[in-house]
């Protein structure tokens, strides 16, 4: 026998799922990192979730990350804040020439 849940209890669980999955992704990448030079961790994290993250991906890890980014380390934080900004800049130069 299943248990009956509220109509929007199965979102929130999908949401706090699926932030987990990115959370995990996330470290994961960062942990790869960790035997690279300091120099090259953050933008190394960035560019790989900039390369093979989808921009639905990226979107939800941002808005995770604006909640408080609660499980995520560090260097991912970092590399977080400086993919976004690299995100805008690029959005922003599409709709100029739209």
């Amino acid at each position: 026998m299943t248990s009956v849940q509220s109509h929007d209890q199965p979102a929130r669980h999908f949401e706090h799922d699926h932030a987990a999955k990115l959370v995990r992704m996330a470290n994961q990448i960062a942990g790869f990192f960790e035997s690279q030079r300091a120099d090259t961790r953050i933008p190394g994290i960035a560019e790989h979730i900039g390369q093979f993250w989808d921009k639905k991906m990226r979107r939800d890890i941002y808005a995770h990350l604006d909640r408080g980014g609660e499980g995520l380390v560090p260097t991912v934080v970092a590399a977080l804040q400086h993919l976004r900004d690299a995100d805008k800049v690029y959005e922003a130069s599409i709709s100029l020439i739209d």
